[in-house]
């Protein structure tokens, strides 16, 4: 099913085009609507018209008569659908009444026209509905709304242009009757129009059957109809929305968004908002494999720069960071053990000289880093620690199994003088074992309300414990590196606008 829906303008439905102004040469040629009707395939047509146009209409019939007519000569069958009627209407520039006119208008018709198709026992299985929009009827605002409509309307409406014969304005003859140049009222031709029309220029030739046939001497099968695409216009409304997505951190959606710009320009940025997402990730491996592919420059911009371990702890503080930012508490508060049990690993590197997870700890058959009770036993400091770690339990083997936070918290306690380092390690500890727990296994809403009820410290408090511990384990982070997610989107975005 194709429908056409047409504002009607002034340079409807026949307009006059100078061909030669010196010799005053003149031709009548379709208006844009019915130069779309006489191409395209047409089914129905939905005609809009303000209240000079409804004048017109109710004067003379000229655009109904004038689809009639057509219709007849080309042996096309198009239903009037209806004609929308705005009697009201003369203030024809104002865009916003239009664009949202225009909305209500064509969901309206598509809802009619989906049922309709649903009730028809002859419609095809799989036959769909097409919209046509006619782009060059109409006032500038009526033009601008309906393909602002096409890009951002919910469905894929396809707009058509159509081009003057000599590539100039029209002249506007719509404040004449329509009888001045359709009929002649002193002779009985009532074809006078179509002799008038230059785009008549049909061939009458007969085929086999000796029934006449008709046929344009025109080359173009669609005429001057040309269907709009404006991909540039596509893109700046892509652009935009991933500039939004990068603005947020959601390199994903910025990435789904990028595969809608035609043009070769997301090839400047692409990678680099694929990095993005990689880096949220922790896939940080991938990271330095796209840096080093696409041999990109500014790598700082894109990650930390440092050893392995004091690498990987940065980068997940800024993701807990970003959790904080978009409000994402029950995976912030999920999210912190990992981290916590890291520093403390880090503390006791830092203070007391111990690689917890390379002088006591092996991997069990699942990969898994587990306490090393033979490891533990072969030097005085591992026998130490295991005491620390099993006083108080009767059954001090099965105990120690997986490494824990709370266990490198009593170590931090036991063995370290610093009371700052001591109170740190234990308000993150409580901090964890408060309200991690129950997020963990319920079915919880988490706000910072809730996080600051349960521990008595908000998000971005605990954030800043977390830094200061980052700090006490002895890894340098710096302010830079702090802000290392802004400065990155600052990055792709100037990419992004660079044209």
């Amino acid at each position: 099913m194709n429908i056409l829906f047409s504002p009607i303008g002034g340079t409807d439905p026949v307009s006059k085009s100078f061909l030669d102004e010196e010799k005053k040469e003149t031709a009548y040629t379709d208006g844009s609507m019915l130069h779309i009707l006489r191409y395209y395939p047409i089914d129905k047509i939905y005609l809009y018209m303000s209240k000079e146009i409804l004048d017109n209409e109710n004067n003379d019939y000229r655009y109904t008569k004038s689809i009639n007519n057509l219709c007849e000569k080309l042996s096309k069958k198009i239903e009037i659908a209806e004609i929308i009627k705005r009697p009201e209407l003369t203030e024809v520039q104002e865009y916003d009444y239009f664009y949202e006119d225009f909305t209500k208008e064509l969901r309206r018709i598509y809802d009619i026209e989906s049922k309709n198709l649903e009730q028809s026992q002859s419609s095809q299985e799989h036959e769909e509905i097409k919209i046509y929009l006619n782009i060059s009827s109409g006032t500038p605002a009526m033009k601008s709304a309906l393909l602002v409509i096409q890009h951002l309307g919910e469905h894929d409406y396809i707009p058509v242009q159509v081009s003057t014969p000599v590539k100039k304005i029209n002249k506007e003859i719509s404040k004449y009757p329509y009888e001045k140049y359709t009929y002649n009222n002193s002779d009985d031709n009532q074809d006078k129009y179509y002799r008038k029309n230059s785009d008549n220029k049909w061939i009458i030739t007969k085929g086999t059957d000796e029934e006449p046939k008709i046929k344009f001497s025109d080359e173009n099968p669609k005429g001057r109809c040309q269907e709009v695409k404006c991909d540039s216009l596509i893109d700046m409304k892509y652009i935009e929305i991933i500039k939004k997505f990068i603005n947020i951190y959601e390199y994903d959606s910025a990435l789904i968004a990028s595969k809608e710009i035609k043009s070769n320009r997301k090839n400047k940025f692409i990678n680099q908002i694929e990095i993005g997402k990689y880096r949220l990730l922790l896939q940080l491996d991938e990271v330095d494999k796209k840096l080093n592919e696409q041999n990109i420059e500014n790598k700082k911009f894109y990650k930390i720069i440092g050893n392995n371990k004091e690498k990987e702890i940065i980068e997940y503080f800024l993701t807990l960071k970003i959790k904080v930012e978009k409000c994402q508490y029950a995976d912030f508060i999920r999210a912190l053990s990992p981290l916590i049990q890291s520093l403390f690993e880090a503390i006791i590197n830092s203070k007391l000289k111990i690689s917890i997870n390379n002088d006591f700890c092996s991997k069990d058959k699942n990969g898994k880093i587990v306490w090393d009770i033979n490891k533990m036993s072969l030097s005085e400091k591992g026998r130490e620690l295991y005491k620390i770690l099993t006083e108080r339990n009767k059954n001090r083997h099965q105990e120690l199994q997986f490494v824990t936070a709370g266990q490198l918290q009593k170590i931090i306690d036991r063995k370290i003088s610093d009371k700052q380092v001591k109170n740190i390690a234990k308000k993150l500890r409580k901090i964890e074992y408060d309200i991690r727990h129950e997020t963990a296994h319920t079915i919880i809403s988490v706000t910072d309300e809730i996080i600051e009820k349960k521990t008595g410290h908000k998000s971005t408090e605990i954030l800043n414990s977390l830094l200061k511990t980052i700090k006490i384990a002895g890894i340098k982070i710096s302010k830079e590196q702090i802000n290392s997610y802004k400065r990155m989107n600052e990055e792709i975005l100037r990419l992004i606008s660079e044209n």
